[in-house]
């Protein structure tokens, strides 16, 4: 029924959704993987994932500037907290002795733990975006017949 018109851009939404889901097994998999590995090992992933990063940063940059809406605005917020956090996190990084150190483990953890409650945050309307696209669309299509 609301597969006609919108067929594309609900498709296009799961396919984003399914490489959430596809990133999120593959950072469970790093972190598993990072504590069996040896420093410069750890230090490789370390630098592909900040390239990584940048990339989506890229992506949500351009996503934002597609779609200023209030949720955007939400987002946008919570990348400049990261970008806030990833500042100090770098300025205890360059700190190396022991408590220091001590220190900047238990923020890396605190700071994961923080990433993974926004992305659960990030699922969740996302999921609720695309239910509502899809409520709208098979409302439109019961008002307005199947448009092609």
């Amino acid at each position: 029924m609301a597969e006609k018109k919108w067929e594309a851009a609900l498709n296009s939404l799961n396919a984003k959704l399914d490489e959430l889901s596809d990133k999120a097994k593959e950072t469970d998999e790093t972190a598993k993987e990072a504590r069996q590995e040896t420093k410069e090992s750890v230090d490789a992933k370390i630098s592909e994932a900040k390239g990584n990063l940048t990339a989506a940063q890229e992506r949500y940059c351009e996503s934002v500037e597609r779609s200023k809406s209030k949720a955007s605005s939400e987002l946008l917020k919570v990348q400049m907290n990261v970008e806030a956090l990833q500042d100090k996190i770098q300025a205890k990084k360059d700190a190396r002795d022991q408590k220091k150190l001590e220190a900047y483990i238990e923020d890396m953890i605190d700071y994961a733990a923080d990433c993974h409650d926004a992305a659960l945050l990030l699922l969740e309307n996302a999921r609720l975006a695309a239910l509502e696209a899809f409520a709208a669309a098979v409302e439109y299509e019961e008002k307005y017949g199947e448009q092609e």
